[in-house]
This record gives structure tokens, sequence and C-alpha cells, in this order.
């Protein structure tokens, strides 16, 4: 009787382990013979069940308000809605950059099984993994960390794999089969050149695998990536039965396309590949496409030879391919501040309020259409303030960006979807000159003048009665105990406390904000661009109590590329933003004066401004954290503060000035969502 019970507990156990390696490992021990798919290429056309398909997709990132997007924190009720609301757009795909939690792929499930079908692009960020090493992607971890990554993801739209916590996408049981409504997968995003480049210059035999193999002439990297195709085909048509469609993720900076050398130079444009070089068998029944990100205004290297860039740019690709290309990324941001120094682009400035931002949208997709591609995906679904963008994050503490929201980083406001912030007392403010959103009963002016403050987490708010008001007045606050003026050129006006900066209200186009020259940022940290000449050197340095406030710019270049009939010269000219030139108008959505992106407006009783965090040189406004003295720390480090002082005048005044405390708020991130102007603009356009 023992021995029988030991025999039936082994075999449990052993049924067990095969049942575990089978269906949540990459081990595969009953490959199947055949395999089906759903979705098919015909020529340069996808197919559903057998009929057209055309991609109107969206990325969804992982991000979720309050959280970093590695937290894939996102809850259940929170997905059900937003895919709703994506579909209720005429959007018919999701596209997703790596491995999401086991929530998102449930809530896809739950959702499917409802509702109008939304279909899947899933991702895996493979190309991420090389960028810190210097091997080729034949060598070293990487080449096996790819190919495990590849199967991880393909067991979890199926529901079959445990996950570990890691580093690079999300962890847990995934149980719910996605596989249905999943048309296919694109892998890698922005694969690192330098690594493509040193791969090419490895000598690798041609492949030839059981689904792929690259064409005579293909480059290493091409040769490695028709492998990595064929691993992922073949895990999946062998454990799973079943095919979709699969791509390489590409871009400007490495596509297939030969540039003026001048050109290359200029943009670091020194590498390509070509997924036209890997060809499939006829075991492959679903299909393989091109996948670009294409943004219009980045880079802009593909317009210096054409007036119409983008079109001309897009159309080159479609009729470079004879297979299907598919837009992976576009989008605009509406962000305050850009980093695009536009040349030749015929889709404005760079610089988008959330109207703007959904005509530039419809613009592109015409665009693609005219230049007779079908298949795109909008960059992105919400927001995402953990981003970082080169021209903002010197000056904050890129730990802590999910915390607050930047509004004058590109980055982070390519969504339709964004989150409006609570004050400190609970109020979602709205600049329109009324005062329903406001606490009156404690002013922090209060005399000749009547003054209020609030604070949410991307700006210092400030309500002003505009009785006994001259047309232009001036509004000194004072940031840092480690600098400041108490006088000022600008408005000859004094102060009874050292102001660090002044705004100055002169009218719809003419109202702006100034910075004491010594602590100006980009005075000191880019000050031979900018200004001519190093801001180190001896005699160089702004007095701590200089009287000099200077006009708040930002960088958006250094250097222009300009052609001279058939040839190229690089100029020095180091290119600039205002960002201190406020911008006149209600952030209240019903009015004719609607810009998502207004500072201030102007009622017949009251002045309502906003001042974001990042013109004021906070680093971190969740702990108050501010810029600390640019000359004693060669650079940005920060301190804190516990409040601010400011103050109300005319012109030709003394100044006194009130003390208001600030507190932060942690990682407490309140907020309500909000669907942007051009969500709504989209969605029209989709349904016509």
């Amino acid at each position: 009787m023992r021995r029988y019970i030991i025999v039936c507990f082994t075999l449990v156990i052993v049924f067990l382990g095969i049942y575990f390696v089978e269906n949540y490992t990459s081990i595969v021990l009953f490959p199947r013979k055949e395999a089906t798919t759903f979705v098919k290429i015909k020529d340069k056309d996808i197919y559903l069940n057998d009929k057209k398909f055309n991609i109107r997709a969206i990325n969804l990132g992982s991000f979720s308000a309050g959280y970093d997007d590695a937290d894939y924190s996102t809850p259940y009720d929170t997905y059900m809605r937003w895919f709703k609301l994506i579909n209720d757009m005429n959007v018919n795909t999701i596209r997703v950059f790596n491995i999401q939690s086991p929530t998102f792929y449930k809530a896809f499930y739950d959702y499917n099984r409802n509702k109008t079908k939304l279909y899947l692009i899933q991702g895996t960020d493979t190309g991420d993994i090389q960028k810190n090493q210097v091997n080729s992607y034949f060598e070293g971890s990487t080449y096996g960390d790819v190919f495990e990554n590849i199967r991880k993801m393909v067991d979890v739209i199926h529901g079959r794999r445990v996950i570990p916590k890691n580093e690079e996408y999300s962890s847990g049981i995934y149980t719910v089969d996605v596989s249905k409504y999943t048309l296919g997968y694109i892998i890698g995003t922005d694969w690192n050149d330098a690594t493509i480049e040193y791969t090419n210059h490895m000598d690798r035999k041609l492949y030839n695998g059981s689904y792929f193999y690259s064409k005579k002439g293909s480059k290493s990297f091409e040769i490695y990536l028709a492998s990595v195709l064929d691993t992922l085909v073949s895990y999946e048509s062998k454990k799973y039965g079943t095919q979709r469609l699969v791509s390489i993720g590409n871009e400007p900076l490495t596509d297939p396309f030969e540039y003026d050398e001048a050109i290359n130079d200029f943009f670091n444009k020194y590498t390509s590949f070509d997924i036209g070089n890997i060809k499939s068998k006829s075991s492959f029944i679903s299909g393989l496409f091109a996948s670009f990100q294409v943004y219009s205004g980045y880079p802009d290297f593909y317009g210096y030879d054409n007036e119409d860039s983008y079109y001309t740019y897009l159309k080159k690709l479609n009729d470079y391919y004879d297979i299907p290309v598919v837009i992976s990324e576009f989008g605009y941001s509406t962000s305050r501040l850009t980093d695009l120094d536009l040349v030749n682009d015929d889709f404005g400035d760079g610089i988008y309020d959330e109207v703007k931002q959904g005509d530039m949208i419809i613009k592109a997709i015409e665009t693609m259409k005219k230049a007779g591609i079908d298949n795109y995906i909008l960059y992105e679904w919400s927001d995402e303030f953990d981003k970082s963008t080169w021209n903002t994050m010197y000056g904050v503490d890129t730990t802590r960006n999910q915390y607050w929201n930047n509004v004058l980083t590109y980055s982070q406001h390519f969504g339709l979807l964004t989150y409006d912030t609570y004050t400190n007392d609970d109020k979602i403010i709205v600049i329109d000159g009324k005062t329903d959103d406001w606490d009156l009963s404690n002013p922090v002016i209060n005399d000749k003048y009547k003054m209020y403050l609030s604070y949410d987490k991307a700006y210092i708010n400030i309500l002003i009665n505009r009785k006994n008001l001259d047309d232009k007045i001036y509004i000194p606050i004072d940031i840092t105990p480690l600098s400041g003026s108490k006088k000022s050129e600008i408005g000859n006006l004094k102060f009874s406390d050292k102001a660090d900066f002044i705004i100055e209200i002169n009218g719809e186009n003419d109202s702006k904000v100034y910075v004491q020259d010594y602590y100006n940022p980009i005075r000191a940290l880019y000050g031979k661009k900018v200004y001519g000449h190093d801001p180190y050197e001896k005699g160089n340095i702004p007095k701590k109590n200089s009287s000099n406030f200077e006009e708040i710019v930002n960088l958006i270049s250094n250097q222009y590329l300009v052609k001279n009939n058939d040839s190229y010269t690089v100029e020095n000219n180091t290119s600039i933003l205002n960002t201190g030139n406020l911008i006149y108008g209600t952030s209240n959505r019903k009015s004719s004066d609607y810009n998502s992106l207004a500072d201030f407006y102007m009622s017949d009783r009251y002045i309502e401004l906003r001042i974001p965090y990042g013109m004021l040189n906070f680093s971190d406004p969740s702990r108050m954290m501010i810029h600390d003295d640019y000359y004693k720390n060669l650079g940005v480090d920060y301190i804190g503060t516990d409040g601010l002082k400011i103050g109300i005048g005319n012109e030709n005044s003394s100044i006194k000035m009130k003390t208001y405390i600030l507190n932060g708020w942690g990682n407490k991130f309140e907020y309500k969502e909000r669907l942007k102007k051009s969500y709504y603009m989209i969605k029209k356009y989709m349904q016509e």
C-alpha cells in the first residue's frame, strides 16, 4: 500500500511538472504540426477573417497618474473605461510596447467578451536591453535575453506564463488568453544605433530558418532580425498552432534610404536596416509588415530636399516596400514648450494647444492616406508625466517626475487624455476670470490690492481683483533666500523683499515673466551658447543682488544645417524660445477664447493666471524643492522651500511682499481624468 501511494504521488508530481513546463515555461514538449491564422497579408493589404482590415490604432502606455510606468499600476476598472472610450472613437486596435500587467490582459479579455471588438498589437522592448552594453546583438547575455523575452511575450498573450518581478516589464501569473484578439507583434522600438552598426561589422552567414530567411547581401543586423522573427513564429506555431502578423520596429534614423553625407553627419545617422531584406517562406501563412515611427517634425532631415517633407517621406516609404507599411508612432504634444526647431515642415511650430493637436493629427492621417498608407498607430492615449525631455530635464529631479505635471516638458503631453489636478484647497482651477473655483475667505494680500493664491500639481495659481490697478501691473515673487533683488529696472520697482521673478501683466500680447540674472538657469548652464560668454569666467557671474531681470528662455536647438544650392553648411546658432511670454486665453472649454495652454485671462473684475513650476525653477514641487545656487554648485542642485513671498503693484511703485506657505503633497497625486478637445475631434473624424 505504501509503495502504491509513493508511486501515485510520484506520478502526480511528474504530471504536474510536465503540465507546468509545457504551459508556463518556454520549453515545448508536444509541438504542433500545423498552424492556423485569422489575420493575413495579401499584396499590401491586411485581411482579418478574410475581410480587408485597416489598422486604426492608438498606443497605450503603462503610466498611471502618480506612479512610475514601471509600476504597471493601472486598475481593472480604469482599463475597462479606457477601452470603451477608445472604441467609441472608432479606433479598432491598441498597441502596447511591452508586456503589461495581468490586470491589463484580464480587462482586455473581459471587454472583448461583451463589447465591440478591440484588437491588440503586442510589443516587446528587445532593443532596449542593449542600450548600455558594447557587444553586438549576437554577443553576451543580450542574445539569449532577446529570444527569451519573445517567448515570454507569446506565452503572455496566450495566458500561459509566470513572470517573476523584473526591471524590464510587468510580472505576475498570466492565465487569460487574448490571442484571438491579437493581430500581431512589433518587435523592438528604439533599437540602439551604435549596437546595430557594431553588429553590422561582424561577419555572419545568411540566415535560413523554418519560416524566414535573409536575402543575399543582407547586413549582419538584418540576419540577426531574420533569426528573431523565425524564433518568434516558430515558437508560437509549434507551441500553440497559431500565427499572426509580425514586424520589426524602425524609425527614420535607421531607415534604409541614402542621404547626403552632410545630412548623415548632422543628424548622426550612420547606420540602417531594411526589413525588406527579410523574406518569409510558404510555411509562414500570416504576414510581415514594415513598421515605422514617423513624426512630422522629428527628425526632420527628410525635409531638407522637399517642400512637403512629411508627405514626401511617407510616399517614399510606401513606394519602397512591397509589404504593408504601418506608421507605428506619430503624434503631437500639448506641452507649453517644444524641443523641436522645425525645418521645412508644414505642421506648425511645434507648440500646439489641444485644438491644434487635433488638427495636426487629422492632417497627418490625411497625409498618410494621400501617400497610400492606410494603417497607423497614434501616439498616445494618455499623458505620461514620468517622461523627460532634454531641454527641461536639466532642471528637475527626474526620479520624481510622476508626482507632478511639468507642463513645459514636451514628451509628457502626447495623450488624448490628461489629468487635471486638485489644489491645496481641493479645487480644480479653470482660468476664466471667475471665482467659483476659489476660496475667497483668506486673501494673501488684502490692502490697496487684493490677491489670492493656490497651487496644484502643475501651477502656482493667482487671482487678482483689478480694482485700483493700472493696465500694466507687476507681481514680484521671491522663491529662494540665496539670491534676489530689492529693486528692478523693469517697471522701475522697489520691493520689501528680494525678488527672484517679476510677472508683468501688460495686455493680451505683451505679458511675460522675468527672472533675475543670477537665478537664471539658462545663463548659468548655457551662457556661452545663449549669451555669448562663459558664465563662470571671472567677471561674468552676476551679482547675487543684481537688479537685472531677464526674459525666461529655453533652448530648442544648438545648430542649423543650411543648404546652399547643392551643398550644406553647419551654423552654430543656438535657437531659443521665449518661454516666459505669457499666453492669453481661458482654460474654460466652453469659451470661444479656449486655449489649453493659456497662462492668464482678464475679466472686467479679475485677472486670473497660472505659472508653471518649471518657469519658477522648481525641481520637484511635490516636495517643494527648488534650484540651489548654480555658481556655488557649478550646475543645478536642489534645496527645499517652505513658501514664497509675493506682492503686487503698478509701475514706479514700492511693493510690499507677503508670505505664502507651500507644503507640497509628497506622493499623494490627486487628479481628475479629462479628455482633451483633440479626443472629440479625432472621434468625429474617425466616425465620418
